[in-house]
């Protein structure tokens, strides 16, 4: 999606600690994190990612209306994800854009609106100690997701915002359990891509 890649270091921003120690913006890797944090921002807006996001998906229904069509997103991703699976932005036939979706640490949700939307079957890996949703909120998501017969969510007990894709493989806690997160994310697309196209 031509995003500009981050140069955030999760492991050391001071925000992606259980408490946030705010002496810690001032500091290089702090610093280093807020500068690459705002211009991160500015290119991913809504109003710039949102129209190219659907346009790709709506070119990928036109261009073979019968395929299966999962989506997967990290971080400011997963909002994105269920923004897809929430069915507001249809194919030119109707259609869904997508069949289903995963995110992992999901980040920028609007909770609980953003998942009360949710239509299509969507599997979310949470990390427990992810500074995007504190408590209240995850207990929120936690309230709507068990609403949804046709949605999961899986809570990874230690785990920090990042650890599907970022995680520290020297870490055997943390390479696990972004192990888990991928097996989690291929189950679900078996379940809900793979098996209908053989039907």
């Amino acid at each position: 999606m031509n995003a500009p890649k981050s140069s955030i270091n999760l492991e050391e921003a001071p925000f992606n600690k259980p408490k946030i120690d705010t002496d810690a913006f001032t500091s290089p890797s702090g610093l280093r994190a807020i500068s690459g944090f705002v211009p991160f921002l500015f290119f991913t807006r809504a109003a710039v990612v949102g129209p190219r996001i659907y346009s790709f998906f709506r070119a990928l229904r036109t261009s073979n209306p019968s395929m299966s069509v999962g989506c997967a997103g990290f971080c400011w991703g997963g909002k994105w994800v269920t923004l897809l699976v929430g069915g507001r932005e249809k194919a030119a036939d109707g259609q869904f854009l997508v069949e289903c979706g995963f995110t992992a640490h999901s980040s920028a949700l609007d909770i609980p609106a953003d998942l009360e939307k949710v239509v299509q079957p969507l599997s979310i890996a949470h990390a427990s100690l992810d500074f995007a949703l504190g408590p209240a909120a995850f207990k929120t998501m936690k309230q709507v997701m068990d609403q949804k017969s046709h949605c999961e969510l899986v809570v990874y007990e230690g785990a920090k915002h990042g650890f599907a894709v970022r995680g520290n493989p020297n870490d055997e806690k943390e390479k696990r359990q972004g192990m888990e997160a991928e097996e989690q994310a291929l189950r679900w697309f078996e379940k809900h891509l793979v098996r209908k196209s053989k039907l």
